[in-house]
């Protein structure tokens, strides 16, 4: 059986939203001018080089969707907790992370008065920000997690585990924390859990199975993201590369590689087998023909059998002729009884 791996974690939902800020390409050419002055400002005053195309193409992106007819407000949180993280992992001067977020959003309504997406994190830094985060994307997809577990009979690697390690650590850090505090950022955190401060959520849990991943190169799927692999991820969507899991007492979890040495010996030892009996079963003919009387037996009977072809040649010959002639005068006959007709 596989076990999930991280690369599984992609394909949730909050993987894929994530994704679709990362790369959707949508034209901006309408208000180019005022998305170059915001990537300026994030270079010039912040020194986010490295990340500022993408936070104006997910900006433009946001914008996008907010003009179709059924756009979906969730986008909104993910649109916060993607601007955060890629702007708390790139941020040099921390103290500054939640002036750049309200800089951002204050141009997205700039841009668009009908702009739905607000800032929902308004004083928080970037460290309580990066647990919130674990916290949003460990709710929504629990329930996802959690049947996953179970069709891979709870088991794992090592980096999924400790990923739902971390995740349930935020979770209660924000839990006990937010008890006490009347931070912003706790206000949001009650938001997940309606029912807080009453029944905490259960750790997820796998066992670890170490594996050896032996990849196989197949095709990509079309539009899929990087990364992806054709293991069963928790969704049940993924495309990509094939993973064949070894483990450790040298069981193969799919089938070796063609090129394997176990398909190379059971092939040879098959040829071997057929090859020399029949090298053998020859030779021995060959000394019985040329040293025993079964060598003039089998030419007399040889003899014989040419005489009684050609006998049964000459037969068939003569019955195909006689055949031949009758279907030729039959066809004649036919040939005329058309024309007579079609002159008629």
């Amino acid at each position: 059986m596989s076990i999930l791996l991280k690369d599984n974690l992609e394909s949730l939902n909050s993987s894929i939203s994530y994704w679709k800020f990362d790369k959707w390409s949508v034209n901006c050419l309408d208000d180019s001018d005022f998305w170059d002055s915001v990537a300026q400002q994030l270079n010039e005053v912040y020194g986010l080089n490295n990340i500022s195309t993408s936070i104006v193409k997910a900006l433009c992106y946001i914008k996008s969707l907010q003009l179709q007819h059924n756009f979906d407000n969730v986008m909104c949180d993910y649109l916060c907790y993607w601007l955060g993280n890629k702007i708390s992992n790139d941020l040099s001067n921390k103290e500054s992370f939640s002036s750049v977020i309200d800089l951002l959003y204050g141009k997205l309504g700039d841009i668009y008065n009908e702009n739905k997406c607000q800032n929902i994190i308004f004083q928080i830094n970037s460290t309580d920000f990066q647990k919130l985060k674990d916290v949003y994307d460990y709710k929504n997809n629990y329930n996802t997690i959690s049947g996953a577990i179970r069709d891979y009979g709870n088991e794992c690697s090592e980096k999924f585990r400790d990923y739902l390690n971390k995740s349930y650590e935020s979770y209660e850090e924000l839990y006990t924390k937010c008890k006490r505090s009347n931070e912003e950022y706790c206000e949001e955190f009650k938001k997940f859990f309606p029912e807080y401060p009453g029944k905490k959520l259960d750790k997820l849990i796998c066992n670890i199975k170490e594996t050896i991943s032996v990849p196989v190169q197949e095709e990509r799927g079309p539009g899929a993201p990087e990364g992806q692999i054709n293991a069963r991820g928790v969704d049940g969507t993924r495309e990509g590369l094939d993973v064949h899991l070894v483990t450790r007492d040298g069981m193969v979890d799919g089938p070796l590689d063609k090129a394997g040495s176990t398909s190379n010996v059971g092939v040879s030892d098959t040829i071997m087998g057929i090859f020399f009996p029949l090298v053998l079963i020859s030779l021995a003919f060959c000394l019985l023909y040329k040293f025993t009387p079964i060598g003039s037996m089998i030419q007399s009977f040889l003899k014989k059998k040419r005489i009684i072809a050609h006998n049964m040649d000459d037969i068939g010959t003569h019955e195909i002729n006689d055949n031949f002639s009758d279907y030729e005068e039959k066809y004649d006959t036919r040939s005329l009884f058309n024309i007579a007709y079609h002159g008629a």
